[in-house]
Protein backbone atom coordinates (compact mmCIF):
# COMPACT_ATOMS: atom_id res chain seq x y z
CA UNK A 1 0.00 0.00 0.00
CA UNK A 2 1.53 3.30 -0.98
CA UNK A 3 0.83 6.95 -1.57
CA UNK A 4 3.02 9.63 -3.09
CA UNK A 5 2.79 13.24 -4.22
CA UNK A 6 3.91 14.51 -7.61
CA UNK A 7 5.54 17.95 -7.88
CA UNK A 8 3.84 19.85 -10.70
CA UNK A 9 4.06 23.38 -12.14
CA UNK A 10 2.67 26.20 -10.00
CA UNK A 11 3.13 23.99 -6.92
CA UNK A 12 0.06 21.93 -7.80
CA UNK A 13 0.03 18.62 -5.96
CA UNK A 14 -1.55 15.37 -7.05
CA UNK A 15 -1.61 12.34 -4.77
CA UNK A 16 -1.20 9.09 -6.73
CA UNK A 17 -2.13 6.12 -4.58
CA UNK A 18 -3.54 2.59 -4.63
CA UNK A 19 -6.40 3.01 -2.13
CA UNK A 20 -8.46 5.56 -0.22
CA UNK A 21 -6.83 6.89 2.94
CA UNK A 22 -8.27 9.16 5.62
CA UNK A 23 -5.19 11.41 5.52
CA UNK A 24 -5.50 11.92 1.77
CA UNK A 25 -9.21 12.75 2.02
CA UNK A 26 -8.47 15.34 4.73
CA UNK A 27 -5.64 16.82 2.66
CA UNK A 28 -7.94 17.15 -0.36
CA UNK A 29 -10.82 18.61 1.67
CA UNK A 30 -8.50 21.13 3.32
CA UNK A 31 -6.79 21.92 0.00
CA UNK A 32 -3.24 20.91 0.84
CA UNK A 33 -3.39 18.65 -2.20
CA UNK A 34 -5.40 19.23 -5.35
CA UNK A 35 -6.40 15.78 -6.58
CA UNK A 36 -6.23 12.11 -5.70
CA UNK A 37 -5.65 9.60 -8.50
CA UNK A 38 -6.13 5.84 -8.12
CA UNK A 39 -5.15 4.15 -11.40
CA UNK A 40 -6.96 0.93 -12.38
CA UNK A 41 -9.59 1.45 -9.67
CA UNK A 42 -11.97 -0.35 -12.03
CA UNK A 43 -10.49 -3.02 -14.26
CA UNK A 44 -10.52 -2.51 -18.02
CA UNK A 45 -12.95 -5.43 -18.38
CA UNK A 46 -15.37 -4.14 -15.75
CA UNK A 47 -15.18 -0.60 -17.13
CA UNK A 48 -15.97 -1.79 -20.64
CA UNK A 49 -18.88 -3.98 -19.50
CA UNK A 50 -20.46 -1.29 -17.32
CA UNK A 51 -20.03 1.33 -20.05
CA UNK A 52 -21.81 -0.85 -22.61
CA UNK A 53 -24.71 -1.56 -20.27
CA UNK A 54 -25.13 2.08 -19.26
CA UNK A 55 -25.15 3.20 -22.90
CA UNK A 56 -28.07 0.85 -23.52
CA UNK A 57 -29.89 1.74 -20.31
CA UNK A 58 -33.57 2.62 -20.88
CA UNK A 59 -33.21 5.57 -18.51
CA UNK A 60 -30.43 7.16 -20.55
CA UNK A 61 -31.20 10.83 -21.28
CA UNK A 62 -29.68 14.33 -21.26
CA UNK A 63 -29.25 17.08 -18.70
CA UNK A 64 -32.08 19.57 -18.56
CA UNK A 65 -29.58 22.47 -18.52
CA UNK A 66 -26.69 20.91 -20.48
CA UNK A 67 -28.33 19.21 -23.45
CA UNK A 68 -25.05 18.01 -25.01
CA UNK A 69 -24.16 15.83 -22.01
CA UNK A 70 -25.90 12.48 -21.63
CA UNK A 71 -26.60 10.83 -18.30
CA UNK A 72 -28.28 7.96 -16.50
CA UNK A 73 -29.83 9.42 -13.37
CA UNK A 74 -30.79 12.96 -12.44
CA UNK A 75 -28.41 15.48 -10.92
CA UNK A 76 -29.76 17.47 -7.99
CA UNK A 77 -28.66 20.76 -9.58
CA UNK A 78 -31.16 20.13 -12.40
CA UNK A 79 -33.95 20.67 -9.86
CA UNK A 80 -32.98 24.22 -8.85
CA UNK A 81 -36.08 26.43 -8.80
CA UNK A 82 -38.22 23.55 -10.12
CA UNK A 83 -40.23 21.95 -7.27
CA UNK A 84 -41.78 19.36 -9.61
CA UNK A 85 -38.37 18.12 -10.76
CA UNK A 86 -37.10 18.12 -7.18
CA UNK A 87 -40.05 15.98 -6.07
CA UNK A 88 -39.34 13.60 -8.93
CA UNK A 89 -35.64 13.49 -8.02
CA UNK A 90 -36.43 12.33 -4.49
CA UNK A 91 -39.24 9.96 -5.45
CA UNK A 92 -37.04 8.19 -8.00
CA UNK A 93 -33.75 8.23 -6.07
CA UNK A 94 -33.84 4.70 -4.69
CA UNK A 95 -35.37 3.23 -7.85
CA UNK A 96 -32.65 4.85 -9.95
CA UNK A 97 -29.86 3.49 -7.75
CA UNK A 98 -31.37 0.01 -7.89
CA UNK A 99 -31.89 0.20 -11.65
CA UNK A 100 -28.24 1.10 -12.28
CA UNK A 101 -27.08 -1.62 -9.89
CA UNK A 102 -29.27 -4.19 -11.63
CA UNK A 103 -28.03 -3.06 -15.04
CA UNK A 104 -24.48 -4.01 -14.04
CA UNK A 105 -25.35 -7.12 -11.97
CA UNK A 106 -23.73 -9.37 -10.95
CA UNK A 107 -20.81 -6.94 -11.21
CA UNK A 108 -20.21 -4.51 -8.34
CA UNK A 109 -20.56 -1.05 -9.82
CA UNK A 110 -17.62 1.35 -9.26
CA UNK A 111 -20.03 3.68 -7.45
CA UNK A 112 -21.06 0.99 -4.97
CA UNK A 113 -17.41 0.10 -4.40
CA UNK A 114 -16.49 3.73 -3.78
CA UNK A 115 -19.40 4.17 -1.36
CA UNK A 116 -18.29 1.10 0.62
CA UNK A 117 -14.64 2.12 0.70
CA UNK A 118 -15.47 5.64 1.88
CA UNK A 119 -17.43 4.10 4.76
CA UNK A 120 -14.42 1.94 5.62
CA UNK A 121 -11.70 4.57 5.16
CA UNK A 122 -13.40 7.38 7.07
CA UNK A 123 -13.44 6.77 10.88
CA UNK A 124 -16.87 8.42 11.32
CA UNK A 125 -18.46 6.62 8.40
CA UNK A 126 -20.17 7.86 5.25
CA UNK A 127 -23.88 8.09 4.50
CA UNK A 128 -26.23 9.12 1.71
CA UNK A 129 -26.91 12.86 2.01
CA UNK A 130 -30.30 13.83 3.45
CA UNK A 131 -31.41 17.47 3.36
CA UNK A 132 -34.73 16.81 5.08
CA UNK A 133 -36.72 15.81 2.01
CA UNK A 134 -35.48 12.24 1.69
CA UNK A 135 -32.33 10.35 0.79
CA UNK A 136 -30.62 11.76 -2.28
CA UNK A 137 -29.66 9.87 -5.43
CA UNK A 138 -26.06 8.61 -5.64
CA UNK A 139 -24.27 7.35 -8.74
CA UNK A 140 -24.81 9.55 -11.79
CA UNK A 141 -23.42 8.19 -15.05
CA UNK A 142 -22.37 10.82 -17.61
CA UNK A 143 -21.56 10.59 -21.30
CA UNK A 144 -19.61 13.18 -23.27
CA UNK A 145 -19.98 12.54 -27.00
CA UNK A 146 -17.50 13.72 -29.62
CA UNK A 147 -17.42 17.51 -29.67
CA UNK A 148 -19.02 17.95 -26.24
CA UNK A 149 -17.36 19.50 -23.21
CA UNK A 150 -18.04 20.80 -19.72
CA UNK A 151 -17.60 24.55 -19.50
CA UNK A 152 -15.66 26.08 -16.61
CA UNK A 153 -17.91 26.06 -13.55
CA UNK A 154 -18.00 25.23 -9.86
CA UNK A 155 -20.32 23.12 -7.72
CA UNK A 156 -21.80 24.04 -4.35
CA UNK A 157 -24.62 22.17 -2.66
CA UNK A 158 -25.59 25.32 -0.72
CA UNK A 159 -26.15 27.06 -4.08
CA UNK A 160 -28.35 24.20 -5.31
CA UNK A 161 -30.25 24.06 -1.98
CA UNK A 162 -30.05 27.67 -0.71
CA UNK A 163 -32.67 27.21 2.01
CA UNK A 164 -31.14 24.05 3.50
CA UNK A 165 -29.26 24.53 6.77
CA UNK A 166 -27.62 21.11 6.26
CA UNK A 167 -26.25 22.18 2.88
CA UNK A 168 -24.75 25.31 4.46
CA UNK A 169 -23.04 23.16 7.12
CA UNK A 170 -20.66 21.74 4.53
CA UNK A 171 -17.11 23.00 4.85
CA UNK A 172 -16.50 21.82 1.31
CA UNK A 173 -17.50 19.07 -1.09
CA UNK A 174 -15.37 16.72 -3.14
CA UNK A 175 -16.23 14.81 -6.27
CA UNK A 176 -15.21 11.30 -7.28
CA UNK A 177 -15.16 10.25 -10.94
CA UNK A 178 -14.46 6.74 -12.23
CA UNK A 179 -13.66 6.77 -15.95
CA UNK A 180 -15.20 3.83 -17.82
CA UNK A 181 -14.26 5.19 -21.27
CA UNK A 182 -12.07 8.15 -22.08
CA UNK A 183 -11.93 8.71 -25.86
CA UNK A 184 -9.54 11.38 -27.16
CA UNK A 185 -9.38 14.82 -25.57
CA UNK A 186 -11.66 15.37 -22.61
CA UNK A 187 -8.87 16.49 -20.28
CA UNK A 188 -9.90 17.57 -16.78
CA UNK A 189 -8.91 21.19 -16.09
CA UNK A 190 -8.57 22.57 -12.57
CA UNK A 191 -8.14 26.18 -11.46
CA UNK A 192 -6.84 27.21 -8.05
CA UNK A 193 -9.65 29.75 -7.91
CA UNK A 194 -12.93 30.03 -6.04
CA UNK A 195 -15.52 32.64 -7.02
CA UNK A 196 -18.18 34.40 -5.03
CA UNK A 197 -21.72 34.10 -6.36
CA UNK A 198 -21.45 37.66 -7.70
CA UNK A 199 -18.13 36.97 -9.46
CA UNK A 200 -19.57 33.80 -11.00
CA UNK A 201 -22.56 35.68 -12.41
CA UNK A 202 -20.29 38.34 -13.88
CA UNK A 203 -18.35 35.71 -15.84
CA UNK A 204 -21.28 33.43 -16.74
CA UNK A 205 -22.08 32.95 -20.43
CA UNK A 206 -25.63 34.23 -21.09
CA UNK A 207 -28.16 31.45 -20.68
CA UNK A 208 -25.50 28.92 -19.68
CA UNK A 209 -24.44 27.03 -16.54
CA UNK A 210 -20.78 27.80 -17.34
CA UNK A 211 -18.27 30.61 -17.62
CA UNK A 212 -16.67 32.46 -20.50
CA UNK A 213 -13.32 30.67 -20.86
CA UNK A 214 -11.83 33.67 -22.69
CA UNK A 215 -12.11 35.70 -19.49
CA UNK A 216 -10.30 33.14 -17.35
CA UNK A 217 -6.58 32.51 -16.91
CA UNK A 218 -5.10 29.21 -18.09
CA UNK A 219 -5.95 26.30 -15.79
CA UNK A 220 -3.42 25.57 -13.08
CA UNK A 221 -3.61 21.82 -13.62
CA UNK A 222 -4.67 19.61 -16.52
CA UNK A 223 -5.16 15.86 -16.09
CA UNK A 224 -5.72 13.23 -18.77
CA UNK A 225 -7.87 10.46 -17.22
CA UNK A 226 -7.19 6.81 -17.97
CA UNK A 227 -9.67 3.97 -18.37
CA UNK A 228 -10.67 2.59 -14.97
CA UNK A 229 -9.06 5.46 -13.03
CA UNK A 230 -10.65 7.15 -10.02
CA UNK A 231 -9.94 10.88 -9.70
CA UNK A 232 -11.13 12.93 -6.75
CA UNK A 233 -10.90 16.73 -6.56
CA UNK A 234 -12.63 19.72 -4.96
CA UNK A 235 -15.32 21.02 -7.35
CA UNK A 236 -15.95 24.18 -5.31
CA UNK A 237 -12.90 25.43 -7.25
CA UNK A 238 -13.32 26.16 -10.95
CA UNK A 239 -13.01 23.11 -13.19
CA UNK A 240 -13.88 22.05 -16.74
CA UNK A 241 -13.67 19.20 -19.26
CA UNK A 242 -12.05 19.97 -22.58
CA UNK A 243 -13.91 18.96 -25.77
CA UNK A 244 -13.91 15.30 -26.74
CA UNK A 245 -12.10 15.11 -30.08
CA UNK A 246 -12.78 11.44 -30.85
CA UNK A 247 -14.95 8.72 -29.33
CA UNK A 248 -16.91 9.17 -26.11
CA UNK A 249 -16.10 9.66 -22.45
CA UNK A 250 -18.23 7.80 -19.90
CA UNK A 251 -17.91 8.31 -16.15
CA UNK A 252 -19.74 7.40 -12.98
CA UNK A 253 -19.65 10.11 -10.38
CA UNK A 254 -20.94 11.58 -7.13
CA UNK A 255 -20.20 14.37 -4.66
CA UNK A 256 -18.76 13.82 -1.18
CA UNK A 257 -19.72 16.24 1.58
CA UNK A 258 -17.12 17.20 4.20
CA UNK A 259 -18.25 18.84 7.45
CA UNK A 260 -15.04 18.38 9.43
CA UNK A 261 -12.57 15.73 10.55
CA UNK A 262 -14.87 14.27 13.21
CA UNK A 263 -18.10 14.26 11.21
CA UNK A 264 -19.46 11.60 8.85
CA UNK A 265 -18.95 12.10 5.15
CA UNK A 266 -22.07 12.27 2.96
CA UNK A 267 -22.58 11.62 -0.73
CA UNK A 268 -25.06 12.49 -3.46
CA UNK A 269 -25.36 13.18 -7.19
Amino acid sequence: MSSNTLTLPKARRVRVTDALYESDLVALAEHTIDAIRIPRYSSAELSQECAERLLQHPLFGFYANAANIGRVGMAYFETIFNPALRARYYSEARHMMQAIRQACAPLLTPVDRLRLELQEAWPWGANIEHLGEGKMFVGLSRLFAEGSEALPHDDHLWRDAPHSALAHELRTQLTGNVYLRVGEGGELELWDQQLTAEEFETLRLPGSYGLDRARLPEPDLTLQPEVGELILFDPTYLHAVRPITEGVRITVTFFIGYRGRQQPLTYWS
